[in-house]
Formats: C-alpha cells, sequence, structure tokens
C-alpha cells in the first residue's frame, strides 16, 4: 500500500494501536473512521492531520438485533 492512496479507512482493530501508519495512507482530506473499541486510549501524531487536512472520526455499531432494525 503506498503513502497517500487512499480516501478513507475504516479500523475495525479493537485493541490498542498507533493510528499512525493509518494516517499516512490516507489523502489529503482524507478520513479515518474508527469502529473498534479499544480499552485504553489510541495514540496518534497530530502533524499528519494538520498538514494532510485529514480527519479522525468515531462512529458506534450496535448488536446485529440494533443493525437489523
Amino acid at each position: 500500500m503506498r503513502k497517500r492512496s487512499l480516501d478513507f479507512i475504516i479500523d475495525t482493530i479493537s485493541t490498542k494501536h498507533s493510528l499512525g501508519p493509518y494516517l499516512e495512507l490516507l489523502k489529503v482530506n482524507g478520513t479515518l473512521t474508527i469502529v473498534g473499541a479499544p480499552s485504553k486510549p489510541l495514540d496518534f501524531p497530530i502533524l499528519p492531520l494538520i498538514y494532510g487536512k485529514r480527519t479522525v472520526k468515531g462512529s458506534i455499531i450496535g448488536s446485529i438485533k440494533e443493525i437489523k432494525k
């Protein structure tokens, strides 16, 4: 995978991990959406967000029963 090659990434990892490598994959104005819920805070570098105009978002997903509704 090349740096700055993706418009968006959906991160489903539910354990602590670094977001830096994922931010480097995003194009300018790219978005990283986190749906995994790690029990510990995630670390990420701020400069790729600022200089790359990238966005990090969170999204709550529900159980299979809730999704079917």
